[in-house]
């Protein structure tokens, strides 16, 4: 690895306050597009590549009809149909967490649990599940989460 930047003495303080802004600049691009991620989505019937950042997904659902929603922070896509498996191997497996078989839920969107549902960003819901033993793992996959964050 090279020099990212060159600090003179001459003017020392100016100087590296002028290189750490310049590192924060460039992680943050670099953090930008690190987390990024490009799906084919399906709007008004025509096939298109959507970017988004990964931290914007809240979830994504696949229904009986085997159709996949992506539900994120500002909008909903309908996705190309592949079992939800290959969708999360595209995303960070302690973040993105399966709920049931139908749910692929960012745990960072979870804001509480209420009555038998996780309650997400903008008062979306998603089921802990419909069976007792469902529920429970739910909950243990959101505690083990929250444990890995203190």
């Amino acid at each position: 690895m090279g020099a990212f930047r060159y600090v003179f003495k001459n003017n020392l303080e100016a100087e590296i306050s002028e290189a750490v802004a310049s590192i924060i600049s460039k992680l943050d691009n670099w953090t930008d597009n690190q987390e990024k991620i490009t799906l084919k989505c399906r709007t008004s019937g025509v096939l298109e590549n959507v970017t988004m950042k990964k931290t914007d997904i809240v979830f994504l659902q696949t229904e009986k009809t085997r159709r996949v929603t992506l539900k994120t922070t500002y909008s909903e896509y309908e996705l190309l149909v592949k079992p939800l498996s290959e969708y999360a191997e595209l995303l960070d497996p302690s973040v993105f967490v399966p709920i049931m078989r139908s749910y692929l839920l960012n745990f960072n969107h979870v804001e509480a649990i209420e009555a038998g549902s996780f309650i997400l960003t903008g008062g979306l819901t998603v089921p802990l599940g419909i069976k007792r033993e469902a529920r429970n793992a739910s909950m243990e996959k959101y505690l083990k989460f929250l444990e890995e964050r203190i």
